[in-house]
């Protein structure tokens, strides 16, 4: 986390979207995760058997909205997908 606070700071991004996390979150907590300006997480998707993880971060001040599309494998359940 060093390097992508060092990194956060130094640029200041309105978001900040980290592919491949690889996190899981019996071993890292949303408050381990809190970005100075950031908070926490607002979009977390845990590693699975399938993929490694997604992250995202908003700075603090600014409203993210969450939008809901239908999850391929089973059209008829929606699923958390994506901000604006």
């Amino acid at each position: 986390m060093g390097e992508l606070t060092h990194m956060v700071h130094h640029e200041q991004p309105d978001l900040i979207v980290v592919v491949e996390s690889k996190l899981d979150a019996e071993k890292m907590s949303d408050t381990e995760l809190e970005i100075r300006g950031y908070g926490a997480p607002v979009a977390r998707r845990d590693r699975t058997a399938h993929g490694g993880g997604i992250l995202v971060w908003c700075k603090t001040g600014l409203a993210p909205s969450v939008l809901e599309e239908e999850d391929p494998e089973q059209p008829d359940s929606p699923e958390t997908e994506g901000m604006v």
